[in-house]
Order: C-alpha cells, then sequence, then structure tokens
C-alpha cells in the first residue's frame, strides 16, 4: 500500500513518453536505412553488394527489434500508470486503521477492498517488472550481479544472546548457497526463486524481512531454542508446528471446532484438519511482524511470539503463538480465531511492532 502512495503515475507516463520517442527516432533511422538499401541493391550489382544486403537485412531487423521493444515498455508503463492511478485515488477511502497501520481494518468488507486494489497493483508491479527484465536479459553482455546487503545489525544483547547474525548469500536454481558457479539466483518479494537480477533478497534474507514480503516468523524461530532451530522454509516450520506438544489433538482439535463453529464433541473431519494446517503454514508464509502477546496457560500468563493472518478463502483471521522463553522457548504454542476483541487489540499490537 505504501508503494500505491508513492508511485506518481504521471512520473511513469513520462517515462513511456521518452521511451515512445526513441522508439520513433529508431523508426526513422530503419526508414533511411532501407531507402539506402533500396539504391544499394540497383545500383551496387557484385559480390560485395550481395554480402552489403544480407548484412543490411540483419541490421534492419536488429532496427525493428528495438524499436518494437521501446514501444511495447512504453505501452506497460502507461497500463500500469493508469492502474497505479486508479489505486491511489481509492486510498483515502481505504485508510480506516490506526495511524501506524492505516490499511489494517477488522471490517470485512473494506479489506477485501484493501487487500484487492493492493493485488490489481502489485500484479501489474509484476508484469511491468517482468517486461523490462526479460528484454534487459537479451542484452548484449550481461545484466550486472547486484551487490549483497550488509548483514544485519544486531543490538548488544541480540549477540550476546543468538550469536551473529545470518549473512547473505545468492542462491543456485535449487535454492543452495551459489558459490561462483552457474547463474545466480534470489528471492522476489512473493518469496518466489528467480535471477539474481529480478530478486528483491538474497538467500536467507527473503523470508526474515519484517516490514512487509513474508516469513517473519522464521527469522525468530531461527533463532530460538531447540525445538525450531534451524526453520528457514514453509515446510520446516510445519515439520516444527506439528511435531509440537501444542498439535496434539486434545488440544489443537478444540481450536479448529471453534474455528469451524463444531459442536464440542463432534469429530472433526479430516478436510478440516487440512485446511486448519494450510492456514498455519499461511500464516508462517505471510508473516509481516511478530508481536508479543500473553497466552493464558495452565498457572499464569505466558509470553508469546504472535503472528497473525487473514485468509482471503474463509476470510477468516488466524493468530499462531510461539513460546518464548523458557524450556519450550521457540516451540509452537497454539493456533485459533481471536474474538474480535482480541483481534483489534492484536492489530493495533502488530501495527506498532
Amino acid at each position: 500500500m505504501l508503494r500505491i502512495e508513492r508511485t506518481d503515475p504521471e512520473t511513469l507516463r513520462a517515462s513511456a513518453k521518452a521511451f515512445d520517442a526513441a522508439a520513433e527516432a529508431f523508426g526513422g533511422v530503419r526508414g533511411r536505412m532501407l531507402g539506402v538499401i533500396s539504391d544499394t541493391h540497383r545500383m551496387w550489382n557484385s559480390a560485395a553488394g550481395r554480402a552489403f544486403e544480407a548484412h543490411s537485412e540483419e541490421v534492419l531487423r536488429g532496427l525493428g527489434d528495438v524499436g518494437y521493444t521501446l514501444g511495447f515498455l512504453g505501452r506497460n508503463l502507461r497500463e500500469h500508470a493508469a492502474i497505479a492511478e486508479s489505486a491511489r485515488s481509492a486510498l483515502p477511502l481505504l485508510r480506516k486503521g490506526p495511524p501506524d497501520h492505516p490499511y489494517m481494518s477488522t471490517d470485512i468488507g473494506i479489506q477485501n477492498i484493501i487487500e484487492g486494489t493492493a493485488k490489481v497493483f502489485h500484479d501489474s508491479e509484476l508484469k511491468l517488472k517482468k517486461a523490462f527484465f526479460s528484454w534487459g536479459a537479451t542484452a548484449p553482455g550481461k545484466l550486472p550481479i547486484p551487490a549483497l546487503p550488509p548483514p544485519e545489525k544486531q543490538s548488544w544483547w541480540e549477540s550476546l544472546l543468538f550469536g551473529p547474525g545470518p549473512e547473505p548469500t545468492w542462491v543456485d536454481k535449487d535454492g543452495d548457497t551459489w558459490h561462483g558457479q552457474g547463474d545466480p539466483y534470489g528471492y522476489d518479494e512473493d518469496g518466489n526463486l528467480v535471477p539474481v537480477y529480478m530478486a528483491a533478497y538474497p538467500d536467507e534474507w527473503y523470508p526474515y524481512q519484517e516490514a512487509g514480503g513474508g516469513g517473519a516468523i522464521f527469522r525468530w524461530l531461527l533463532r530460538a531454542g531447540r525445538a525450531a532451530r534451524g526453520v528457514r522454509d514453509a515446510d520446516e516450520f510445519m515439520e516444527a508446528v506439528t511435531s509440537s506438544r501444542g498439535w496434539r489433538p486434545g488440544h489443537i482439535e478444540r481450536h479448529i471446532r471453534e474455528f469451524y463453529n463444531l459442536p464440542e464433541d463432534a469429530e472433526v473431519p479430516q478436510w478440516m484438519r487440512d485446511e486448519f494446517t494450510r492456514l498455519v503454514r499461511s500464516a508462517g508464509e505471510n508473516s509481516g511482524k511478530v508481536f508479543r502477546w500473553q497466552l493464558r496457560g495452565e498457572t499464569a500468563p505466558q509470553p508469546t511470539n504472535t503472528i497473525i493472518y487473514r485468509d482471503t478463502n474463509t476470510k477468516k483471521w488466524i493468530a499462531v503463538q510461539f513460546y518464548e522463553n523458557g524450556p519450550r522457548a521457540g516451540e509452537f504454542a497454539t493456533a485459533f480465531e481471536p474474538t474480535p476483541a482480541q483481534l483489534d487489540a492484536m492489530l493495533r499490537q502488530n501495527a506498532l511492532g
């Protein structure tokens, strides 16, 4: 949503106009080249003339490709400008959340509009990015490998408790550390493995972004206690969750019944278990911020690291909690649908960071 606010449609249109002007200039060069070739063919009937003819046709094709590419990129810029303008015009009506997180609303109707607006804009961003990078990759020479960001700065107590933070590296096509052989890859902001020049983040840098993107809980789990040490992706995340005491049927099925409004003594169908598992996985993959929340324990409240997620299919929110400290630090504690009052408080806490 912040990118929608910061995207200037007129700047995009000005860029498109520049591409159009360049395409027109290349078209003029190609037209003049056609005139030269036509005259040469009539006047220069020899081996050298025929060689010139073959080479000139290659030049004409190249000029035509360049002109088409410039026009194609200009059209994509104008299309994205129109979508950005439409999205920006809707923003004032959607700013219903707290000041620090204005586009997070407990109103389901408004939240649907926010998510739909963001998706249309982001899909257009991806289309524009693909247009530029797919053509750029075919240009003479190779696109440069982006510089890696510096290691993340940690406070003294984080260094003392957790040791050095992760070192950013590019990866290969299989997602393993890149050692200079073959083409490097990275992750885009949606977590897709892409060529390095299209990547937003290297290696484990991607899932640890806390200001959007997703997978922020992975970072905390990676540094937490023995229960979840080494969690780096959604598969390992769910392995840690489903093997924990908090996932035992006697506990988690109670929350599944509450989520689907089943009677207390009703048997939980397998499809509900599967869907609830998918929701917990999605919550981990899409977590933007991790915040502290007290879990009502058997003897006293226990601090947890918590994430919240709204599923676009069921239109419901789910909270997923992990013990913050003690012998079970980093272990999955529970997952449940928060009450309206809990959700409101969680959204505000999540907005505060």
